[in-house]
């Protein structure tokens, strides 16, 4: 197999990049079944990369050790290294919680509850039911009710 030059992967890479919206928009490239993110094979690393990273790379240069490349226009396909930041896990968690794009309620793949159930939690405490109470009577426990009707889960509801 023929290696190819830095320069030559670059401009492979950049030829697969829709930029016709212009610079200060999105710029795309092709997604793969089952991806969110487009993907490039990379035959120095025999893997496939993700297109905004290696768009970062080609742009920026290398990208330090625990950081990861995040978006600011929160496309994932997006390429344009305009929109285009670096950050630790954390920062990329925070900047999603900020923006409102975690999953909640039940969007979230682990909730044990629904937005009826929630509702039907805090009618339930109306009348003065104990959590006790409301948590047998709901097959949950105690500090599930707890949680929800002191806001600290289910506070969108």
């Amino acid at each position: 197999m023929v290696k190819l030059s830095l320069i030559e992967r670059r401009e492979q890479f950049w030829a697969t990049v829709d930029r016709s919206a212009g610079p200060n928009s999105c710029w795309t490239r092709p997604i793969s079944a089952g991806h969110r993110y487009s993907q490039f094979w990379d035959g120095d690393r025999q893997r496939n990369i993700s297109g905004h990273r290696l768009a970062w790379e080609f742009t920026y240069g290398p990208v330090l050790h625990g950081l990861k490349v995040l978006h600011s226009c929160d496309n994932p396909p997006c390429c344009n290294p305009a929109h285009l930041f670096l950050g630790t896990s954390l920062a990329n968690s925070r900047d999603m919680v900020t923006k409102g794009r975690q999953a909640r309620g039940e969007h979230n793949g682990l909730a044990q509850l629904t937005t009826d159930r929630v509702l039907e939690i805090r009618r339930l405490r109306e009348p003065g039911l104990l959590l006790k109470e409301i948590a047998e009577h709901m097959w949950v426990a105690i500090p599930t009710v707890h949680h929800v009707l002191t806001g600290k889960t289910w506070s969108h509801v």
